[in-house]
This record gives C-alpha cells, structure tokens and sequence, in this order.
C-alpha cells in the first residue's frame, strides 16, 4: 500500500510538472518574449508586462487583435503608463496566435480559459 501511494504521488508530481501549451510558449518566445520578457515581465517603463496585467486578462481572445494590427496610444498596466506603439505580427496563423495567448494568458500567474482558434478567427475579422 505505501508503495502504492509513492508511486501514486510520483506519478501526480511528474504530470504536474509538464509544462502547459509547449507550443504556445515556442511561439511567444520566438514572437514576443523580445519586448514582454521571458516571463511577461515587460521592459521597465517602455514595455507592458503582461504578467498580471488586468488589461491583457480582461482582452483575453480579443488581444488577438492587438497581435495582428498592433497597437497604439496610451495604456495602463498595472497602475504604470505605457505608450510605445506595438508593431502588428500579421503572418501568424489563427492556430499560433490561440497557441501564443493560451500561453500567456495561463502562465506568470495569469489564469483564463481556453481559447480556440475559430475563436480568433472570428475576433480577427471584427478587429479595428
């Protein structure tokens, strides 16, 4: 029976330990990780964490829109203003963009539900 629960709280910490939408974080690193930081982090007063950011947890999906037309003006992060303008990333398929926001929408602390990538597709075509 011990030898039970060892392997039992083996196996739970070993599933715990894998790592949450692997691609999504390839795809940040290569794409995002350059101004946000490895681990959303932003870049002291010039760039955005997104690491408990409220604006980028509220925006969820719809930060795909953000991704692939950029973004400009004045925003609030975290009590901190930004407003260095984001450069669109317009080759990014809808199945990378979903990858890269699941990602960081569910790591550094963030928590949101799954996004699917008929999700973005369909937010895409209503961004302004």
């Amino acid at each position: 029976m011990k030898l039970f629960l060892f392997l039992l709280i083996l196996l739970l910490s070993a599933c715990a330990q894998l790592e949450q939408y692997p691609e999504g974080k390839k795809l940040y690193v290569k794409h995002c990780s350059g101004c946000h930081g490895k681990n959303g982090e932003g870049l002291q007063l010039l760039i955005p964490p997104l690491s408990g950011a409220e604006i980028f947890i509220a925006a969820g999906p719809n930060a795909a829109c953000w991704i692939t037309k950029g973004m400009k003006g004045k925003i609030i992060v975290k009590g901190i203003e930004f407003e260095n303008a984001m450069p669109p990333i317009q080759h990014l398929s809808n199945i990378e963009i979903a990858n890269i926001l699941n990602y960081s929408l569910n790591s550094w602390g963030n928590k949101h539900k799954f996004i699917t990538p008929e999700e973005i597709k369909s937010i895409i075509k209503n961004c302004q």
